[in-house]
């Protein structure tokens, strides 16, 4: 491990450390559920997280993957982080793939993911920020986790997936996890500090870690100070166990069913040092601040980044592409407050934009179109697919004889600019291609040209009159 680090953290942190590392070193037990353990021993630039990336896949099976999402949930955002920090070395992909796709297979039609849907949709926000299972994991979340949704759900337990929120777009959530967070806080302090924490050491760690991440937000002295000194006994505890007896009873199936151990022996200390070095018990505050800051640019770059996106019809020598439907259809049903359109034709999504027209009111759609560069056959289903939307959104497709731009806009914030009109030939049995991004600027003026155009349009009749 890297000595100037260690040299920075507290000795009940360098100590569990030490205790981690030697347990590896002579244990050489490398599961898949020791990957919190793992990853947190490769903050401080441990060797071992490479030889865990070669050997964790080595018991792995779609029956193992199964049990471990139901009862051990916690595990899967330092599994990815691990995956993802490491470079994605390609002799572990095919193994985390597995784990993906499984995790996808869990999910509900709800969005829900098991018991801990909490820290699996954050593991989700690490591995697929942009997938759809993630946006129907993050609505799950919203809408069942927040204790005025769900007062009867241990308030802490939402923690993970306000994390999730952060990490997934900072600036989006920023309120919303600040009232949040200001909710679990009163809910501890009408209950008792140390009742509420007793039992939830990962949790109350988390929440310490949110708080210290969180730019609007700090917890109160006295609720921090009493997780601090839960996480310091949980490490200086395991430090102890260590001193008296051996690393094989932590290496066995039988410690691990002990109480207050389930998650594993190895596990829980190490989130408790991810949680402590938050606050300065690691390698220093600004180091831990620097990491936050370094992966917020990340996300924001990333969340800026243009893609290009095409439609392949399937054909012997490549195969079928249909990345402008699947951006499309993401972005449809991720727009929260408005979606503008501008298609010639649509006869594919227009029942998406139906149902959310007829199930939420506070969304508004605004359709611009030129039916009249339709011919035959063609111009009678346009007609028809139209004239039924503007009837379904209120009157709010809007014909101009110039359009011939094909864009899709979702709240101020998603681009899609592509040479297909919303219907099956040009969405799966054509050559086409297109730009995503989430750039401002370019959102910006592709929303001005649209509402200069919508406005200077004429409004659908639906009667054909």
């Amino acid at each position: 491990m890297n000595e100037d680090k260690l040299r920075d953290c507290s000795p009940t942190i360098t100590k569990t450390l030490e205790n981690l590392e030697d347990f590896y070193s002579e244990v050489g037990e490398y599961k898949i559920r020791h990957a919190p353990a793992i990853w947190v021993l490769g903050r401080f630039d441990s060797e071992k997280p490479t030889t865990f990336l070669e050997r964790f896949g080595e018991e792995l099976s779609t029956d193992l993957v199964d049990y471990l999402l139901v009862e051990y949930g916690k595990i899967f955002t330092p599994l990815y982080r691990l995956f993802i920090e490491n470079q994605k070395p390609e002799n572990c992909s095919d193994h985390i793939e597995l784990v993906l796709q499984i995790q996808k297979q869990k999910q509900e039609f709800s969005g829900r993911i098991g018991n801990d849907h909490a820290n699996l949709f954050r593991s989700l926000v690490h591995i697929a920020p942009h997938s759809e299972a993630t946006q129907r994991a993050r609505d799950y979340f919203i809408k069942n986790y927040h204790p005025e949704q769900n007062p009867i759900r241990r308030p802490i337990s939402g923690v993970p997936g306000i994390l999730g929120l952060m990490e997934l777009d900072y600036n989006k959530y920023e309120d919303m996890t600040q009232k949040w967070l200001q909710e679990i806080v009163s809910e501890i302090g009408e209950e008792g500090g140390s009742k509420t924490i007793d039992g939830a050491t990962i949790s109350a760690g988390q929440l310490l870690e949110a708080s210290t991440k969180h730019r609007s937000y700090s917890l109160p002295q006295g609720v921090a100070a009493t997780i601090e000194e839960d996480l310091v006994n949980y490490c200086e505890n395991f430090n102890q166990h260590i001193e008296d007896s051996s690393f094989d009873e932590l290496g066995s199936n039988d410690f691990y069913t002990e109480e207050k151990r389930f998650h594993g022996a190895v596990m829980l200390p190490a989130f408790a040092v991810n949680s402590l070095t938050a606050i300065g018990h690691g390698y220093n505050v600004s180091g831990f601040e620097r990491e936050w800051e370094n992966y917020l640019k990340q996300k924001e770059q990333e969340r800026t980044r243009s893609e290009f996106v095409s439609t392949l019809p399937a054909m012997e020598m490549w195969e079928r592409k249909r990345g402008i439907q699947r951006k499309a259809e993401l972005m449809i049903s991720s727009t929260e407050e408005e979606l503008r359109i501008a298609s010639l034709r649509i006869d594919m999504l227009h029942e998406d934009l139906i149902d959310i027209a007829e199930s939420d009111e506070e969304i508004e759609i605004k359709i611009l179109t030129n039916t009249g560069s339709s011919r035959g056959e063609r111009r009678k289903m346009a007609n028809a697919v139209m004239n039924e939307l503007a009837r379904r959104t209120g009157g709010n497709v809007h014909e101009h004889q110039l359009v011939h731009a094909r864009m899709v806009i979702a709240d101020d914030r998603e681009l899609l600019v592509s040479s297909a009109d919303l219907t099956r030939d040009q969405l799966a049995d054509e050559f086409n291609g297109g730009i995503y991004t989430r750039d401002p600027d370019a959102v910006q003026q592709a929303t001005d040209a649209f509402d200069e155009i919508w406005n200077s349009g004429d409004k659908l009749d639906p009667s054909g009159n």
